[in-house]
């Protein structure tokens, strides 16, 4: 038995142990690896501990004496990404900034996962480390891949009619990341509910503008809603990562919204509203209960001006969060909840700044948009049953609060699995008003643009 595992007296390290006990190499390996632990936990990577005495004492212990020189803290020399994807020099260069010059410790390993955590273009390709050269000289290498992929998706729906008329409805993205090979982003999204409601956004992203710490993205949208108005959407924003809290932004933007004759015969008039805005998001990774867990914020504070000349003050905050993880493997669980409350005080909330969600039959975040709400809180749960590596089969509920009396409520199962060009997912869902011969039916198209 150790007696004590380790003690500590000035320069030296001694290990004790029993002469009876059949596991001394064992514990000999444990004590020292508990020494190496600690010193390349506190960054001390030049700490040398040589074997300087072997001694028997008097009641048969014996005791193995090392020399331990303690060695000091050593700080990081240099940072290597050492990447699966073609990166920019400038982009390099920023990324590894943070890092140099920081104790090459455990503290600052921690460090690093919590920074790459908030990036969205850049993940782990295995766990950081550090090595040596020259002698004293350390550098810290950081296995990295690119997270986001040049992407398609495409949408089919289609909802029974009770008149035996079904309606389709689609939408197709794109998304195209490290351009350049600066971790930039883009992403073309065209939605259509049918030929009275349809939309249209192009948003670009850039990490880091250069000679700067700060990341910038802008944004364009346009979309005709229930043939009533044609709404207009130009928007900016600068962004900088923290440790502590995620990506931070600031931004402003810039709506037109105009009304269709048919939208002027049902009392909707022209304004234009300019509007401020802050938000905050952040992935959690590396933690037991942090994996898959995401929360983003946002607060807009606008001036609405009507065609009429009247200007009013618009508030707009919006929030959603979601865990996922393995529970019991092949068992995993999805929870996601989406709250937001828009207001204009002393007057009603104009009807193109009201909250669109929902499907026909669900809240999968199908782009139908039938409900419309001043605030809303919805819920969504998924059970997840994988069969292998690419299959998923999955159940859910889905559910919604608002003012309305109304509460939406669905059902529905699910499944993925890969095809040649990509992924397919097939979903049926139906929600509690309906029959089952109601319910709507997804199929999705995904894959990579090589």
């Amino acid at each position: 038995m150790l007696i004590p595992a380790l003690m500590y007296g000035g320069d030296t390290l001694r290990v004790t142990l029993d002469p009876q006990t059949f596991t001394i190499k064992n514990r000999i390996e444990s004590g020292i690896e508990t020494w190496r632990g600690k010193a390349v936990s506190e960054g001390r990577l030049n700490a040398v501990l040589h074997l300087e005495n072997i001694a028997q004492s008097d009641s048969g212990g014996i005791h193995l004496v090392w020399s331990n020189n303690h060695g000091k803290p050593v700080n990081v020399d240099s940072v290597i990404l050492h990447a699966r994807s073609d990166y920019a020099v400038a982009v390099r260069k920023r990324i590894a900034e943070p890092f140099k010059n920081q104790t090459a410790s455990s503290e600052t390993i921690e460090m690093v996962r919590s920074k790459f955590s908030n990036y969205t273009f850049i993940d782990f390709d295995g766990s950081p480390y550090y090595a040596r050269y020259r002698k004293e000289k350390v550098v810290l290498v950081i296995p990295v891949r690119n997270s986001v992929e040049n992407r398609f998706s495409g949408m089919m729906g289609y909802l029974p009619s009770p008149n035996g008329r079904g309606r389709l409805t689609g939408d197709i993205s794109l998304s195209f990341s490290n351009l350049f090979g600066f971790g930039a982003s883009s992403q073309l999204h065209w939605i259509r509910q049918d030929e009275r409601s349809q939309r249209f956004s192009l948003k670009e992203s850039v990490p880091f503008i250069p000679g700067t710490k700060l990341g910038a993205g802008f944004g364009i949208s346009q979309s005709l809603q229930d043939g009533f108005y044609l709404r207009r959407r130009s928007e900016f924003e600068l962004t900088s990562v923290s440790n502590s809290f995620g990506t931070l932004s600031l931004g402003t933007s810039n709506t037109v919204t105009s009304p269709t004759d048919s939208g002027r015969d049902r009392g909707i008039a022209q304004y234009r509203s300019r509007a401020v805005s802050v938000g905050q998001s952040r992935t959690f990774k590396g933690t037991a209960m942090g994996n898959g867990l995401f929360v983003e914020s946002r607060l807009e504070l606008g001036d609405l001006k009507k065609i009429s000349g009247d200007n009013t003050l618009l508030l707009i905050g919006q929030f959603h969060g979601g865990w996922a993880r393995s529970i019991l493997p092949p068992w995993g669980v999805a929870i996601s909840v989406r709250a937001g409350k828009v207001a204009v005080p002393g007057q009603s909330v104009p009807y193109g700044e009201k909250f669109r969600f929902g499907g026909a039959s669900s809240l999968r975040g199908y782009s139908e948009e039938e409900f419309t709400a001043d605030w809303m809180v919805i819920h969504q749960a998924e059970v997840r049953y994988a069969l292998g590596e690419n299959i998923r089969l999955y159940g859910f509920v889905d559910g919604a609060m608002t003012a309305s009396m109304h509460q939406p409520l669905a059902l529905g199962i699910g499944f993925t699995q890969p095809i040649a060009i990509g992924a397919l997912s097939l979903e049926y869902a139906v929600s509690r008003d309906d029959r089952p011969s109601e319910g709507k039916i997804h199929f999705r198209f995904s894959g990579r643009i090589e």
